[in-house]
């Protein structure tokens, strides 16, 4: 059975930012799905990626992966928390080790691009992107950041 969600919050934060919080927020809700995750503690990272609170939901990840390491769904959302909490390069490893446990994990290609871009870095950025497109050749989205990416670059005619 497919269930919709939708997320909205009251913030002042730019578009680009609202994006990201509201994916740490749907994938702060897979996680707390998976087997053998403490229910209240991932409600606590939730609420704390909900309010902004970043660094607080980055401690409260790497307590319950000290449990279960393997957990996909808790290596991804650590990252997702560290990008909030402005540490992309910490981010990108954990996206690293979310796409070791599972190779079609797309929303960790995608957010990995992100961050090399925040990092200035567009070639790794592209070669994430890029990744993703070899998974879902049709996500509009995807080939939406490597248009972006490339446009970046310069790249106007791969635009």
């Amino acid at each position: 059975m497919v269930q919709s969600i939708s997320v909205s919050c009251k913030t002042n934060l730019p578009a680009e930012r609202l994006i990201i919080l509201k994916l740490l927020i749907v994938w702060a809700l897979f996680a707390a799905a998976q087997p053998g995750t403490p229910p209240e503690a991932a409600d606590r990272a939730r609420r704390a990626m909900e309010d902004g609170r970043f660094n607080e939901a980055v401690e409260i990840y790497e307590n319950l992966l000290k449990a279960d390491a393997s957990n996909v769904g808790l290596v991804m959302n650590l990252g997702l928390a560290l990008d909030g909490a402005e540490k992309p390069r910490e981010a990108i490893a954990r996206f690293e080790r979310a796409i070791k446990l599972d190779p079609n994990l797309v929303p960790a290609y995608l957010a990995s691009g992100e961050c090399w871009r925040k990092l200035s870095e567009p070639a790794k950025a592209l070669l994430a992107f890029e990744h993703a497109l070899a998974i879902e050749p049709r996500s509009r989205k995807i080939h939406l950041e490597l248009a972006d990416t490339h446009y970046g670059m310069g790249h106007f005619e791969r635009a």
